[in-house]
């Protein structure tokens, strides 16, 4: 599964709306829609927002962006220490 894809996927289960999932991250809803449909990737620093807001691990959530930009397991490794 997609980064975008799963980013959706998390933000349901923790029943959030793109606009509720927006407020919290202090974004516009626009972005998150983006985010989901793969147009942009949130950057760093809002990951980690993402990553307690939708109680998804920040090491997997950069696992399975590395996954979807081809960067090597050790470059997403060398980022988390």
């Amino acid at each position: 599964m997609k980064f975008h894809e799963r980013l959706k996927q998390k933000r349901i289960e923790c029943s959030l709306t793109q606009d509720q999932l927006a407020e919290q991250l202090h974004v516009t809803r626009q972005a998150v829609s983006n985010w989901e449909r793969g147009i942009t990737e949130p950057d760093i620093s809002t990951l980690q927002s993402i990553s307690d807001c939708l109680n998804w691990p920040f090491s997997e959530m950069m696992d399975q962006q590395a996954q979807n930009n081809h960067i090597s397991h050790s470059l997403t490794q060398h980022v988390l220490s």
